[in-house]
């Protein structure tokens, strides 16, 4: 993740839209989108050095659940 930005694109299986989405970085819920977007843009300031859980939750067209789990590395702080 570059200067604590993270663009999180929401994905569907083919032939269904994505009615509402959430995105929790390391448990902790940072959006909750509605609609037909494509991505989500974060601000993802205050975590940990190191690897970092995303997990993004997509309610789709059809009425179901979807469920997504990736991993970011984090920049480590740079010593004066």
């Amino acid at each position: 993740m570059k200067r604590h930005r993270l663009t999180v694109r929401l994905k569907a299986p083919s032939g269904v839209r994505v009615l509402s989405a959430t995105v929790r970085i390391g448990g902790k819920l940072k959006a909750r989108v509605r609609g037909a977007t494509k991505r989500v843009r974060l601000k993802a300031r205050g975590l940990p050095a190191g690897r970092v859980k995303v997990v993004v939750s997509v309610r789709a067209s059809n009425d179901r659940s979807y469920t997504s789990t990736r991993r970011y590395s984090t920049c480590k702080r740079k010593r004066r």
